[in-house]
């Protein structure tokens, strides 16, 4: 141990806070370390100097006076600070209201945001099918381009090839493997008719 670990340590040895182990390797260094054993020498005597002060001042009778009148006041200002007992339930209600609507718009929210992922992501596949570079291609008509477009899209929601052929017999009339989310616009709630 040297003389600068042996002063950190000093006061974590004088408040017991320091391992056995720590205390028996600091006690060696003080008996071999004249200067830190009369460091820790004079630690102790200021040390007791504050205790034997302490214990024989204490505070004027005015003080202790004031500080219990004081005290007294207290719990009467503190009410005050809070709201009535009566009203405890209605903010208890008000807050579990705020988190439920926090939490659908959250829900709602996260759903939006995965249809926009997977569109992204159907246009990007979509863009980088490569096309023969002999020919440009023919614009589509609107209703095949439409019709191919529908195609990805329910192969992307997890339908079959086979179910999207079912389908267009029927007249592409297909049942999608999930019930779309009603769309609430402005002024309208959800599920009312537009």
């Amino acid at each position: 141990m040297n003389c600068e670990r042996a002063q950190r340590e000093l006061l974590l040895a004088e408040s017991g806070e320091l391992s056995a182990r720590r205390a028996r390797a600091l006690e060696g260094h003080w008996a071999a370390c004249a200067a830190c054993r009369a460091r820790r020498d004079e630690w102790r005597a200021l040390a007791g100097a504050m205790r034997a002060a302490a214990e024989r001042t204490g505070p004027r009778p005015q003080t202790v006076a004031a500080i219990l009148a004081a005290a007294r006041e207290l719990p009467s200002a503190a009410r005050r600070r809070y709201a009535p007992v009566w009203l405890w339930p209605a903010l208890a209600a008000a807050a579990a209201l705020a988190l439920l609507a926090g939490g659908w718009w959250q829900f709602t929210r996260a759903g939006h945001r995965q249809r926009i992922h997977d569109m992204t992501a159907l246009v990007a596949v979509l863009s980088e099918q490569e096309l023969p570079a002999e020919r440009e291609p023919a614009p589509l008509p609107r209703e095949e381009a439409l019709r191919r477009l529908a195609q990805a899209l329910l192969v992307l929601e997890g339908m079959t090839e086979e179910e999207i052929a079912e389908a267009e017999e029927n007249g592409g009339n297909a049942t999608l493997p999930w019930e779309p989310e009603p769309i609430a616009l402005p002024g309208h709630s959800i599920g009312a008719p537009w």
